[in-house]
C-alpha cells in the first residue's frame, strides 16, 4: 500500500512540474514576443536532449532553456500526505549543470545541422521564471549568451 501511495505522490508531483514548466515557457514566449522576439519552435526534442524554446530576434537565433520555480503546497485527496515545495532560497539556474549544457550543446548542433543553418548568428540563453501563485505574479530573469562548447 505504501509503495502505491509513493507512486501516486510522485505522479502528482511530476504532473505539477510539467504544468509548472509549460507555464514558465508560455510566460517567456509572451515576455520576449513583447520585446520583438518571434517563436520559431518549442520543445525541440532529440535523443541527445531538448531545447525548450527556439526564438529569433534581430537576425539572431536564441536557443532558450527555461527554468521555472514556485512555492506551492500539495495535499492529497485523502488528506493523508502533505508535501511543501518551497523555492524561495533556491536559484533555478543551479539546474543548468555542466552535463545539461553538454546535452544542450549537442542538441543545438543537431538543430543547426538538421535545418542546414550555417551562417546565422545564434546564442544560448537561460530564462528564469519565479511564480507567485498566491498573488498571481511572475518574475523573470533573462541570462543572455551563455557559452556552450560547440
Amino acid at each position: 500500500m505504501k509503495l502505491a501511495m509513493d507512486r501516486h505522490i510522485r505522479n502528482i508531483i511530476n504532473s505539477r512540474r510539467k504544468i509548472l514548466g509549460k507555464t514558465g515557457e508560455m510566460l517567456i514566449v509572451k515576455h520576449l514576443s513583447a520585446k520583438g522576439f518571434s517563436l520559431i519552435e518549442a520543445n525541440y526534442l532529440r535523443r541527445c536532449g531538448e531545447i525548450d524554446l527556439v526564438m529569433k530576434n534581430r537576425g539572431i537565433i536564441h536557443f532558450i532553456e527555461v527554468k521555472t520555480v514556485s512555492r506551492e503546497t500539495i495535499i492529497g485527496n485523502t488528506g493523508d500526505f502533505h508535501v511543501i515545495h518551497e523555492t524561495n532560497k533556491y536559484k533555478p539556474e543551479q539546474n543548468v549543470s555542466p552535463t545539461k549544457l553538454r546535452k544542450i550543446s549537442l542538441t543545438v548542433q543537431w538543430y543547426l545541422d538538421e535545418r542546414g543553418i550555417k551562417d546565422t548568428n545564434w546564442q544560448f540563453d537561460v530564462a528564469l521564471v519565479y511564480l507567485d501563485r498566491v498573488n498571481n505574479k511572475a518574475g523573470i530573469r533573462f541570462l543572455r549568451d551563455i557559452p556552450l562548447d560547440c
